[in-house]
């Protein structure tokens, strides 16, 4: 990493930084299928967690998103997410029709807004 540093232009921090991003993330297939296979199967936990986990897995999907340089399929997180969800929101959330990714997120937020004691 030293010499990466050193051998950037006037060794300038934000070309330090992404001499040693490229270095440390390689752009691989390997890479790819790792972070796609890790998306796939999400463990949201219990309902202690799942708001918390479920926001990391989606700050995951971001990270995939710029890697690949294209959007996650919003249908699949959908129901992975769904299926995920607290089994009693799950259930709040099968009497409405929500058609598509951002419709649930907006419900689940509500739905776990709702159970928080203050």
């Amino acid at each position: 990493l030293n010499n990466l540093v050193r051998n950037t232009e006037n060794e300038i921090g934000f070309l330090a930084w992404r001499a040693i991003v490229r270095e440390m993330e390689p752009h691989t297939a390997q890479r790819r299928i790792a972070m796609l296979s890790t998306l796939l199967r999400p463990d949201l936990g219990d309902e202690t967690v799942f708001e918390q986990e479920w926001m990391k897995w989606e700050m995951e999907v971001a990270q995939y998103e710029k890697v690949e340089g294209k959007q996650f399929d919003r249908q699949l997180m959908h129901a992975l997410v769904f299926e995920q969800a607290p089994e009693d929101i799950r259930k709040q959330l099968q009497f409405f029709a929500l058609a598509d990714y951002g419709q649930l997120r907006d419900m689940l937020k509500a739905c776990l807004g709702r159970r928080r004691s203050w």
